[in-house]
């Protein structure tokens, strides 16, 4: 589970305001020099993940991971599920 605080957008997409949410937008002259903890537009990502591993042989591994993934973000909503299933041989 993570939460973090976005810079908030204007309509035209611009930062209306920075709250160091933007690590690629450093801090301009106009901008406060004090932000509180999670300030600006609150952005939530849960990911939930599960591995399970069956070893039928000494040596041989079949691995299933799957994940799912649920984000609400400021502009968008995520959600995505991935299964990977994995034949390794140990040597």
């Amino acid at each position: 589970f993570k939460i973090h605080g976005a810079n908030p957008l204007n309509p035209d997409g611009s930062v209306e305001k920075n709250v160091g949410g933007n690590i690629n937008l450093g801090h301009r002259t106009f901008d406060s020099e004090k932000t509180e903890f999670l300030d600006g537009y609150l952005e939530y990502s849960r990911i939930y993940m599960v591995r399970l591993i069956y070893e039928p042989f000494n040596e041989y591994f079949f691995s299933l991971n799957l994940n799912y993934l649920n984000e609400s973000l400021q502009t968008t909503r995520n959600e995505r599920f991935d299964a990977i299933l994995v034949l390794s041989v140990k040597i």
